[in-house]
């Protein structure tokens, strides 16, 4: 690292100063952390777009102060459009697909908040925008000087924390919103109508957080993006409070903000977010050694039943039983994972789609030599090919919800420039060199959180990017800080120049075809009908041997290494290496890829990101905003989110399945459906 972290022991006022500072942003979080408790008590669903409801509220209040409104109206108008928004998402996002299952819910809430970043950097712009404090002026108190501004943040958290507590334990709408998430089944026969509460529970959570915005807005400035680290701290908080506490969702949100401010004052303001993930991924730990359901739990309730002496451990701290003991389950394993050979040997027709689309790639230059942005787009597609190739066996094979495989760019991107910049190295042993240490990073991670269930995975190794990115941002001496790593020099191999687009591209080919002839192989292999069968019925597999844990790792780490090598290659073509190439937005854009193109197909993510590579085309007329992570057109931010949502909503299998009868005639239905709702 550029310098090493200490802790500083600062005087009684500065200590106060760290405490009262975090007690405000702590609010920001509680306050948010009440709406994903709202949420998720009464539908059971985690809203990624909470953050982004702070945001627009923000912004909303932020655009009235500089047209000179009067607070009155403009904090009400806030609130009110946040609410609307909220009910927009839950009426056409949520409702059609309450019954598809938690993963299409996030990766749609995902969507959502992908399109109302796009929809405010292009209403406001990407610079960070701020408003008057509503009564201007700072009190002191224990030696700390604060801005009036706190007072308002405090008020409003204490007084709606107050509303909700007694929403949720002494009405009766909250009574029956509560009932809706303890047993949806129950509430139904009692006549609790869930679609309309859940409408109300968004409207609530929405109206909260486009309050937090329009309140805290003058004392910390608003964004574009700034939603995102404000929604993940506060789903920290709620998952602290286990997502029904009210009480625990506001305590872990302030805890959050003093520890940051702490962090900030004693340690390093730089790190101070990567300090608050690390609690987070820490928590997780203990959550799965220690909780209701980990693995010490379910090591006593195993020996206590005998099971012990019986079974083995496994790294998911599952115990398996050497014999099948059901054998219903058993069956269920063997025809999940034993199809027939002749047909895995058999190309037949499937076989001849793909390799005529490979072919008409490869004549592409040919085509596009004249237009140098359509030759750039189809370069960046061999790098985000290779890397959503990886994430569709993570996601689809070993069933996997990773949210870090830009994290795996950002580490062999990095490495490769820095090699062959500050070293010297030749191209291929850096690339070979930074594949690896991509590959390792994921064994680590996945090692570390593979025991993870849930979307626990998700937020880890969402938190772990997050951290990764901090220490490119701060650690200048190594990585070059927010300017990144340049010098990298035109690649060459055995004293031939690839520097140019047309023969870069059919590099990127080349390496993207190998991923594809890997990940083809693989889930053909033992190791993707044993995949296959656990996820079919996974104490089926298990009890045939099956190891879970050991075949979602090797995925796990197949999937990084592919990632891996479009990190290089990108970082090889612009020839430097910087934070802001691989940031969240390029993970986001990766899951759209899996998503659009197909979750459970082989070749569905590099259509996914040929077809989102092609509309950003001629959308912006230039590949490089459209595909990269942090200089993403405005245009193709929202267009990436409205389409993943609508993909999640109409066609769940993506455009390699969509484009069947079968899959046409349910995509209808649900159109016609969703509009007759309406």
């Amino acid at each position: 690292m550029g310098h090493l972290l200490a802790i500083t022991i600062p005087s009684w006022s500065s200590f106060f100063q760290y405490i009262f500072s975090g007690l405000s942003a702590g609010c920001i979080y509680a306050l948010v952390a009440l709406g994903f408790v709202i949420i998720a008590n009464v539908t059971g669903v985690y809203n990624f777009a909470q953050g982004d409801y702070v945001m627009v509220g923000g912004m909303i209040v932020a655009a009235a102060a500089r047209a000179h409104w009067s607070y009155w109206l403009a904090v009400p108008l806030a609130v009110l459009a946040v609410a609307g928004v909220a009910l927009f998402q839950e009426r056409f996002t949520v409702a059609p697909i309450r019954r598809a299952g938690p993963l299409a819910l996030v990766v749609a809430s995902l969507g959502f908040g992908v399109a109302l970043q796009g929809i405010a950097l292009l209403l406001w712009g990407k610079d960070a925008i701020s408003a008057p404090p509503f009564n201007p002026g700072i009190f002191k108190m224990l030696g700390a000087y604060l801005s009036n501004q706190v007072i308002w943040i405090w008020c409003t958290a204490f007084l709606l924390l107050i509303a909700i507590v007694v929403l949720f334990r002494f009405t009766a709408l909250g009574r029956a919103m509560r009932a809706c998430a303890i047993n949806p089944t129950a509430a139904r026969l009692l006549g609790i109508r869930i679609g309309r509460l859940s409408a109300v529970a968004f409207v609530l959570g929405g109206a909260l957080s486009g309050l937090v915005g329009a309140v805290t807005v003058p004392l910390t400035g608003v964004s574009f993006n700034s939603g995102l680290t404000i929604g993940l701290v506060a789903f920290i908080a709620a998952a602290l409070a286990q997502f029904t506490s009210p009480i625990g969702a506001v305590v872990a949100g302030l805890a959050l903000g003093v520890i940051e401010a702490l962090a900030a004052g004693m340690v390093s303001s730089e790190y101070r977010q990567a300090i608050v993930f690390g609690v987070l991924i820490v928590y997780l730990f203990v959550k799965d050694l220690i909780g209701e359901d980990g693995v010490i739990r379910r090591l006593v309730r195993r020996f206590q039943t005998g099971g012990l002496r019986r079974g083995t451990m496994t790294r998911t701290g599952s115990l398996v039983p050497p014999v099948a003991t059901d054998a219903t389950s058993a069956l269920a394993a063997v025809a999940a994972a034993g199809p027939s050979l002749a047909r895995r040997l058999r190309p037949g027709r499937k076989a001849a789609l793909p390799l005529v689309g490979l072919l008409l790639v490869a004549l592409s230059p040919l085509v596009l030599q004249g237009t140098p942005a359509a030759l750039d787009t189809m370069i960046f597609v061999m790098f985000l090919g290779t890397g959503a190739t990886g994430l569709g066996l993570i996601m689809g094979l070993a069933g996997q919800f990773s949210l870090g495989q830009g994290a795996m760019y950002l580490l062999s991107g990095y490495t490769a420039a820095i090699l062959v910049a500050k070293h010297g190295w030749s191209p291929i042993p850096a690339l070979i060199v930074a594949v690896l240490v991509a590959a390792v990073a994921a064994y680590i991670i996945g090692w570390l959180t593979m025991r993870l269930r849930g979307f626990n995975l998700a937020i880890a190794t969402l938190a772990i990017q997050l951290i990764l990115l901090v220490w490119a941002v701060q650690d200048v001496g190594l990585t070059g800080g927010p300017l990144g790593t340049t010098g990298v020099p035109p690649l060459k191999v055995l004293g031939v120049s690839l520097a140019e687009p047309v023969r870069f591209f059919y590099v990127g080919l080349v390496f993207l075809v190998i991923c594809l002839v890997i990940a083809r192989n693989v889930t053909d292999s033992r190791i993707g009908r044993s995949l296959r069968a656990i996820g079919s019925d996974e104490d089926g597999a298990q009890s045939l041997g099956v190891s879970a844990a050991r075949n979602k790792m090797i995925v796990f780490v197949l999937g990084a290494g592919m990632a891996g090598v479009g990190g290089v290659l990108w970082a090889y073509y612009l020839q430097f290496a910087a934070p802001s190439t691989w940031n969240v937005g390029l993970t986001i854009n990766l899951i759209a890829y899996v998503i659009i193109g197909g979750l459970g197909s082989i070749y569905g993510p590099v259509l996914g990101a040929l077809v989102l590579g092609w509309v950003g085309y001629f959308v912006s007329g230039s590949s490089s905003p459209s595909l990269g992570g942090g200089g993403s057109s405005k245009y193709m931010i929202i267009i990436n989110g409205v389409l993943v949502v609508l993909f999640v909503i109409f066609f769940r299998d993506g455009v390699t399945a969509g484009l069947k009868p079968a899959q046409l005639r349910a995509g209808r239905d649900r159109v016609r459906a969703l509009l007759g709702r309406t």
